[in-house]
């Protein structure tokens, strides 16, 4: 599938997915202070040596910790710095939030986080559009984006669905907290260009099997992932729940 540009998009009608939350300020002031903090003192590095010059400057090639040393996941070694605690513990609060809030949800009462990939983000960085892994089990496929950095700072998140056109903005805040899963983790998503000065970070937990830095190979990949949303949206074998 070709590269799908914001532009395109900003044609596209708007229609929410479902599978789809936004919890706003989900996070006490100082929950969000540590977190930040320990984000802010990270060791950032580029996630790909070998990308090209506008994906260098994408915010989302900028990798920083993995709970690897904490859960024992198997994440790519060059990738690992360690997670601080003050961020561990306020990604922990964030989870049990949301088993909290819906537990009638499959999706998330059966979610355990165990990988994790921060990305940081500066004034006019995005997110290119695209699919998640694929995976054989669904209740992997299920991302908790947790939103951190200084008060006053917006990031739009957008779901795209290029099967039919449909695009879904979720304008997110420090505190926030995003969870995707069934319908909404099958189609595309990314972010718009950051209109503020930063840094704005994005940390997305998935579980081991549903998380493509692990998995690897075809059932990692974009393309893979790809084939298989055109798959399941012809076949009309959609479900799921949404929330504001």
């Amino acid at each position: 599938m070709s590269e799908i540009s914001k532009r395109t998009t900003d044609s596209w009608s708007s229609e929410k997915p479902c599978g789809l939350y936004h919890l706003s300020a989900v996070l006490t002031s100082d929950q969000l202070k540590y977190a930040t903090d320990a984000l802010d003192a990270a060791d950032w590095r580029a996630r790909f040596t070998r990308a090209g010059p506008n994906a260098r400057k994408n915010g989302a090639h900028m990798f920083a910790p993995s709970i690897q040393e904490k859960i024992g996941t198997n994440v790519n070694q060059r990738m690992v710095v360690g997670t601080p605690d003050a961020l561990f513990k306020t990604l922990e609060a964030m989870v049990a939030t949301a088993q909290h809030d819906f537990p009638d949800d499959r999706y998330i009462t059966a979610f355990r986080p165990e990988s994790l990939a921060c990305m940081r983000y500066f004034k006019k960085w995005d997110l290119g559009f695209h699919f998640d892994s694929k995976v054989d089990v669904d209740e992997a496929g299920v991302v908790f984006m947790g939103c951190f950095g200084a008060v006053g700072l917006v990031r739009t998140f957008r779901f795209v669905n290029p099967f039919n056109q449909t695009k879904w903005d979720v304008v997110t805040r420090p505190g926030d907290m995003v969870i995707f899963h069934s319908d909404c983790y099958r189609i595309m998503h990314g972010s718009l260009p950051l209109e503020c000065d930063g840094p704005f970070y994005s940390v997305t937990m998935r579980r081991s099997d549903g998380c493509g830095y692990i998995m690897g190979g075809k059932r990692g990949s974009s393309a893979v992932a790809a084939e298989a949303a055109a798959k399941r949206f012809k076949q009309g074998t959609h479900e799921g729940a949404s929330s504001d």
